[in-house]
């Protein structure tokens, strides 16, 4: 029994033992346990050293600490992903925008681009990719490749040379590749010296360059700052084109279809390369005003149109230097060119008049030169305007040889001396003293002695006759009789004319109870004017469309020969766009109209 108690009493303490060991254990734990954690960090929890007792049977490595992230710190993260998602949906917008506009051609520049695509080009859409990339036609190679794969374009493209535009989309310039039937899109137009802007632009659309509107629109709103000659064309209010004179006359090659504002630099690269430094320094040095401004380039044009070889530009600007050079005693340069301009370039396209403007550009009326330029002149022009014939001449005259324009010039005996006495400040000077140079018309002695043309004087019928005999050069020998009821009051100095322009039929009098008379006192009126020198001039003239305010006063007998006249640029009307058909005509008046027969 004792045994069995002692054997009891030695169990019990065994597992009493135990029991305390292992509460030891577990108390021993729980403390190191409670030790993983700061006290001070209740917050950012730390990870305590996993470290046991040598009684235990493994000793782990300690554990590392792991620190709660801050709100600073998640917030920076946030911030960068952003970041990254907006760049990201960014660059996607903007290729996607990039890739819309060239696929479209929307916002891109308006510009002809020349593209030759050889055989192995054509053969392959990535080596016809590549070739517009090069050219400047696509921005990206990748999607017009990829767009024309879509389309199924591989092969369909030609081998040759075609214009293409960088602002059209990727259909246009793949139809043009695959169907242009067009052997080339480059056209070859020849401008003459002397052509106004108008007719430039005229034959610009005649060519399918670009339409004479767009060309003028360019003109006058494009920006050219960048050009050498550009600081010399002032923004004048009384001028109409701005940069007429500057549109050089020669033969260039064009695209179709072409943006109007490359076809004016076209014409202004020429200028600048023709009218280079050299050539602007020799106008700098000139005097009278004529190194200023761009009054060169105006007077070179004005020679421009009255003379056609440089040999004779030369002498017509000997007298227009002369005139800047004296303007006392000659102040008008009197140049009819310029009173054409007004008529057929100015005049057509105003929608109200606008005297001042025209007067700003008649040389009859306002001293020394026009307010800018009337036609483009050439090099030769330019060349005499700025090395004239070495004269002294004031004066010169035209000879014709049919229908003609009035260009070639020929000096005659027109000197200082030769000017009417009371003509040298009336704007039919010029003009008298041609006509006086020519023989055609004389003048008057007035009580000092002096010799007269009397300008504003009405002229009669009578001498009219002489002076229209003397112009044609017929016959005025005659001294007999003639078949007029009035032959008596015919003067004797007129007789010869009167018989001669009568027996050609030029001048013809009037019936009145059966009798024909002349009536040679009788003041000439503006339609009997026409109606004479139409029948002088030679046929082939159109008839032109009589747009005068007061056409509608023009005699039927008259009408079909004033017609001729307008037509040949003979009569151009007054400046408040009358005709005055049935008022007289001044010997001033009749000495212009001569002066350009």
């Amino acid at each position: 029994m004792r045994n069995e108690k002692d054997r009891q009493e030695k169990y019990l303490n065994y597992f009493d033992q135990n029991q305390q060991n292992s509460q030891r254990n577990q108390s021993r734990r729980q403390q190191e346990q409670t030790q993983w954690f700061s006290p001070e960090d209740d917050e950012d929890m730390k990870l305590a050293d996993d470290s046991f007792d040598e009684e235990d049977d493994f000793d782990p490595a300690p554990p590392r600490k792991r620190r709660r992230q801050s709100k600073l710190s998640r917030f920076a993260q946030s911030f960068v992903l952003i970041c990254v998602f907006v760049g990201v949906a960014v660059f996607l917008a903007y290729f996607a925008l990039v890739t819309a506009s060239d696929l479209l051609g929307l916002g891109q520049t308006d510009q002809q681009i020349e593209v030759t695509l050889t055989e192995e080009d054509a053969a392959s859409l990535s080596r016809t990719a590549d070739v517009l990339e090069q050219n400047g036609v696509i921005s990206s190679k990748l999607v017009f490749e990829l767009y024309a794969r879509l389309k199924d374009m591989e092969g369909t493209f030609q081998a040759k040379t075609f214009v293409l535009n960088n602002k059209w989309g990727y259909d246009q310039i793949m139809n043009h590749l695959a169907y242009d039937s067009e052997e080339s899109d480059i056209v070859t137009v020849t401008f003459r010296e002397g052509m106004t802007q108008q007719q430039i632009g005229e034959l610009l659309e005649e060519n399918n360059v670009c339409t004479a509107e767009d060309f003028y629109d360019a003109l006058e709103n494009g920006d050219y700052s960048d050009y050498n000659f550009a600081g010399l064309v002032p923004d004048e209010d009384l001028r109409f084109r701005k940069y007429e004179g500057y549109i050089f006359p020669d033969t260039y090659e064009f695209y179709t279809n072409m943006n109007a504002e490359e076809v004016v630099r076209r014409f202004f690269d020429n200028f600048d390369t023709k009218v280079d430094s050299e050539v602007m320094q020799r106008i700098r040095n000139l005097s009278n005003g004529l190194g200023e401004r761009d009054n060169l380039i105006t007077l070179a044009s004005i020679i421009q149109r009255e003379a056609t070889d440089l040999e004779n530009m030369r002498m017509v600007s000997s007298v227009f230097h002369n005139r800047l050079n004296n303007s006392s005693t000659y102040p008008y340069l009197q140049s009819d060119a310029t009173t054409n301009y007004i008529q057929d370039d100015i005049r057509p396209f105003m929608t109200e008049d606008n005297q001042e403007m025209y007067d700003a550009y008649d040389t009859t009326k306002v001293v020394g030169l026009p307010v800018g330029p009337i036609c483009n002149p050439g090099m030769d022009a330019i060349e005499a305007a700025i090395d004239p014939a070495e004269t002294d001449y004031y004066y010169f005259v035209s000879d014709d040889a049919g229908n003609r324009t009035r260009v070639s010039a020929t000096v005659t005996a027109g000197s200082a001396e030769s000017a009417f006495a009371d003509t040298a400040n009336h704007w039919s000077g010029g003009y008298a003293s041609q006509l006086y140079a020519r023989g055609v018309m004389q003048g008057e002695l007035d009580s000092s002695g002096r010799t007269c043309f009397n300008p504003d004087r009405n002229l009669t019928r009578q001498e009219f006759a002489v002076t229209i005999a003397r112009l044609l050069g017929l016959d005025t020998s005659y001294t007999g009789e003639m078949d007029f009821a009035d032959d008596n009051n015919i003067a004797s100095w007129a007789r010869g004319a009167v018989y001669a322009v009568s027996q050609a039929g030029i001048m013809q009098g009037s019936s009145s109870g059966g009798s024909l008379y002349f009536e040679p006192n009788a003041e000439m009126t503006r339609a009997e004017v026409m109606t004479v020198i139409g029948r002088c001039l030679p046929r082939g003239y159109a008839s032109a469309s009589l747009s005068y305010s007061d056409a509608s006063s023009i005699p039927s007998w008259a009408r079909d020969q004033v017609q001729i006249c307008v037509s040949a640029g003979i009569i151009s009307g007054y400046e408040d766009n009358t005709l005055r058909p049935l008022g007289n005509i001044t010997r001033g008046e009749i000495a212009k109209i001569l002066a350009m027969f």
